[in-house]
Parts: C-alpha cells; sequence; structure tokens
C-alpha cells in the first residue's frame, strides 16, 4: 500500500484521488491488523516490529508533507507501534533481537516519526518501566543514559506467524555501559545439521527454566501446529526503589509450572525468583546467556567484566557453549550459565548486579540473604 500511495504522489497523470484513496484506506486497516492495541506488533519480533513500522512511518511523512489526511486513530495507532519501539531499546540505541530478530538502530526511523506525529516523547519519554500487555513484554530501566540500567522482561503471546521463539519468561539485561545477559536471536532458519533454526528458537537457547530438556512449545518448522505455550503477567507491583514484575508459564509439554518474580531494587540490580511446581520429578535447568568474553564459576555464582551472577537453590552449576547472533548469520562465540537441579518442585534465586559492585554480592551473605520465603537485601 505504502507503493501505491508513493505512485499516486509522484505520477499526477494517473487516477490520483483513486488511488490515494486505496492507498490510505489499506495502510489504516494494515496498521490495525499488524499491531496489538497496545502497539507491539502481532509477531511478538522485534525485528519484525521495525521492519513493518518503516513503511507506515514512510507513509505518514508523505502525507503530512503533501497535506494527506489518515482516517481517525490511525496516528495513535502508530504512535503506540513507536512507542515500543522507543521503549524496547536498549541503553546503546540499539534493539534486543527477540523472536527471529537481528540487533540494530532505529533512531533515525523514530525521530522522523516524532517529526510527522508531532510527539516529542517519541524523543524523550517520561516513563521508564513501562508494560505491553497485549505482546506480553515489560521494560524496567533506571534512565535513558547508555550506562543505565535495563532489562526487557517477555510473557506474552508466541506470536502469529512462524517467527516466535519458544522463550516465556525470558529476559534481557544491560548495565554499567554494556550487555549482562541477553537474548542469542535468530541464527539462522537454516534446518540442515547441526539445525540452528531449531538451536536459537529452542527454550534452551533464551533465559528463562528448561524443563527436562523440552521446548515450551513442541518445536516445528514454521507455523504451530498444536497446543502451543501459554503465558501471563501474575501482577507488577511498583514502590518507591522497587519494581516487581511476576509472570508464568504453562507448557503442553510438561505439567510443571513456571512462576518468575523479577525484582529491580534501587534501580541497581536485580533479584529474580523461579519457582516451578510438578506432579513428578523433573529437571529444571535454569539458563542465562552471557556476552561473548571471559567468565568464570565462583562459588555459588559466576563472574564476568561487569557481572555478577549468583544463583541459590541449583544442584549444579555449569558454564556451557553457546552462540550470539547479533545479525543474521553472524554467530559468536559465548558462555551459557546452566543451574540445574532434579526435583518435583524448585525454586532459585538469583541475583544480578552489574558494575563495580558485582564483586561483593553474595547469596546468604553480607548483602543478600535467602530466609525461607523472605528474600533480603
Amino acid at each position: 500500500m505504502l507503493r501505491l500511495l508513493i505512485a499516486a504522489l509522484a505520477l499526477p497523470e494517473l487516477d490520483r484521488d483513486g488511488l490515494l484513496e486505496l492507498a490510505v484506506a489499506g495502510l489504516d486497516a494494515n496498521l490495525a491488523t499488524d499491531f496489538r492495541p497496545d502497539g507491539v506488533h502481532r509477531e511478538a519480533s522485534t525485528h519484525y516490529h521495525v521492519i513493518a513500522l518503516r513503511s507506515f512511518v514512510g507513509a505518514r511523512e508523505n502525507a503530512r508533507r503533501h497535506g494527506i489526511a489518515f482516517p481517525a486513530g490511525f496516528d495513535e495507532r502508530l504512535a503506540r507501534a513507536c512507542a515500543f519501539a522507543v521503549h524496547c531499546a536498549r541503553p546503546d540505541g540499539t534493539i534486543p533481537a527477540l523472536s527471529d530478530a537481528d540487533t540494530g538502530d532505529y533512531g533515525p526511523l523514530l525521530a522522523q516519526a516524532a517529526e510527522a506525529l508531532g510527539d516529542e516523547t517519541l524523543r524523550t519519554p517520561a516513563e521508564r518501566n513501562v508494560s505491553f500487555p497485549d505482546g506480553g513484554y515489560h521494560v524496567q530501566r533506571s534512565g535513558w543514559g547508555p550506562r543505565d540500567r535495563y532489562l526487557i522482561f517477555d510473557c506474552g503471546p508466541l506470536g502469529d506467524g512462524g517467527h516466535g521463539h519458544y522463550d516465556l519468561l525470558s529476559f534481557e539485561a544491560h548495565g554499567g555501559g554494556r550487555p549482562l545477559v541477553v537474548d542469542p536471536g535468530r541464527g539462522s532458519y537454516s534446518e540442515g545439521p547441526p539445525n540452528l533454526r531449531r538451536w536459537f528458537r529452542g527454550t534452551r537457547a533464551h533465559n528463562t527454566v528448561c524443563v527436562d530438556g523440552l521446548d515450551q512449545t513442541p518445536y516445528t518448522r514454521g507455523r504451530p501446529s498444536g497446543p502451543v505455550a501459554h503465558g501471563r503477567l501474575l501482577f507488577r507491583r511498583r514502590e518507591p526503589g522497587l519494581d516487581v514484575l511476576a509472570g508464568e508459564a504453562r507448557s503442553p509439554a510438561y505439567e510443571a509450572v513456571h512462576e518468575r518474580r523479577i525484582a529491580f531494587v534501587r534501580d541497581r540490580c536485580w533479584v529474580i525468583e523461579d519457582r516451578l511446581r510438578g506432579e513428578r520429578a523433573h529437571e529444571y535447568d535454569l539458563r542465562f546467556h552471557l556476552p561473548p568474553g571471559a567468565a568464570r564459576i565462583d562459588g555459588a555464582g559466576v563472574l564476568a567484566p561487569g557481572l555478577a551472577l549468583v544463583v541459590h537453590g541449583a544442584g549444579a552449576l555449569a558454564l556451557e557453549p553457546g552462540w550470539i547472533a547479533p545479525r543474521y548469520g553472524e554467530l559468536l562465540e559465548a558462555p551459557v550459565v546452566s543451574a540445574v537441579t532434579r526435583a518435583r518442585h524448585a525454586r532459585f534465586v538469583t541475583v544480578l548486579a552489574p558494575g563495580a559492585t558485582a564483586p561483593h554480592v553474595a547469596v546468604e551473605g553480607e548483602h543478600v540473604r535467602v530466609d525461607g520465603e523472605a528474600i533480603a537485601l
């Protein structure tokens, strides 16, 4: 439809009014169909979100320059879609690579959207801790500077089409000017040995708990052909110095239920509690994908440059080889933290601390104490 709009504007000898009417109506219908009410693209992919957004922002800018009016509600829907792109961006301005996505900086696109819509909140948002309930993405951040803390949490639908990853309750976190825990991205669409498509899409390739080595949703090459996992936000609680996100994941592949709470404490560090309840014993594998670089196990946790990740409740803690793919086909070797326990029920408590304070964080030590149901900092 964008091409029809451009053709009508560039070639006035055509049936300009008829083409414009068709293009404007089509773009309005597509915008309402492609994005959920909260502004998140229906495929739940950050990359496909901004790719689709380019067409609508381009159409709106052409309309602004040529005095063309869009139907009522178009600008409001477009602003919500742009707002998600603004809030999901990492501190360095790039998007996280969630559900078949590459990273990239779409700041110029959003600046153009702010100009076309006359919406300065797309340049300098006032809010930091924002939820997009229909798409299932929730953001925590300490500020908008390049060294601020940032986390994006996923407890929403798989996404339409075949681009969704099996990543319920996964998150990505940054702080101190560097990535801390990252989503590996889409990597490859190749299903040839060793089937990187399946690895990058699977639950083990995300920062969540893998149960019995199974994917949350049974793997299919394209659209799901059977039941899919479901996630929901249980609550979001805000108090001075504290923001808590709680979500739940249920899978058709096993009966165990996963509940995760992420507490952002004083804009400094995160305390992550994972509870799993099953009708029988399972192997619960809590996984965190670190950026490329050196990492080592230190007691109950893992130390990496600018990061301490301390886990309470694991029977075994290990580092495994993995990959991070900032762009399609570009595979960078990166360590994966695997914290495993076998039981009917399990409870993990993880402290994720960036920056200079990282080496001083300890579970059951001076700074963090786990005492039954209570977590004290």
